[in-house]
């Protein structure tokens, strides 16, 4: 499909899986789409960084042969490209664990993002790790001392430091000890973490901190 039949069908903003159910047709229709992702100015890029995103849930297999490409999207200078793709590559993590294993050359770029002063990078950043430890639990001594100091950590909000995104930030870690506490390890750290910030400000972050508390010391009896 020419670019310019591409780009119109995407200004018409259509579900996500309607588009993916094209490219499973024309699977070149992927390098168009990241093409659109790299150069394009206009606002059909995030409609293609939508069905690149769905695609790296729905059938990652078709995507990871594209994996570099779209990791060197993260260093792209628009900042909802880089969200987008924050999950995506992470939504290929499992299929690189049985296969290439490219993870384990450009891992501290990844999570070089845990340091970001913006909370929207740093909440799709830890949303991630779960899949990402799911893929690499080896990696669990490199993530997690990380989230453990997310209290302390300064984000900024209109280039002032923000409290409240830091607030929003201690939520998101506290999803993910969610989500992982299953695994071995760090235990103890999780719950320590918890504890020292359930007095949170906002409500809804001490709700889930109370939640997990409560989950956390059940499962230490079982």
């Amino acid at each position: 499909m020419e670019r310019e039949k591409l780009l119109e069908k995407l200004k018409k903003k259509d579900p996500a899986e309607n588009y993916a159910a094209q490219v499973y047709e024309e699977q070149i229709l992927l390098t168009d789409l990241l093409d659109i992702m790299e150069t394009e100015k206009t606002a059909a890029k995030y409609m293609a960084e939508k069905i690149v995103r769905y695609i790296s849930e729905d059938r990652p297999q078709l995507l990871y042969p594209y994996f570099d490409r779209l990791f060197a999207l993260l260093d792209s200078e628009n900042a909802f490209i880089r969200l987008g793709v924050i999950l995506s590559v992470s939504n290929l993590l499992e299929l690189d664990s049985r296969t290439e294993r490219k993870w384990e050359g450009c891992a501290e770029r990844y999570l070089r993002l845990l340091d970001t002063e913006d909370i929207a990078e740093f909440g799709n950043t830890v949303q991630s790790i779960p899949r990402l430890l799911k893929a690499y639990p080896e990696a669990a001594d490199r993530v997690l001392p990380r989230l453990l100091e997310t209290d302390s950590h300064t984000f900024y909000r209109k280039q002032e430091p923000s409290p409240e995104c830091r607030n929003v930030a201690v939520g998101h870690v506290i999803d993910c000890f969610s989500a992982l506490f299953g695994l071995p390890g760090y235990h103890e750290e999780m719950i320590a973490f918890a504890e020292r910030n359930r007095d949170n400000d906002r409500k809804q972050v001490r709700g889930k901190i109370a939640g997990f508390l409560k989950y956390a010391k059940g499962q230490e009896k079982a």
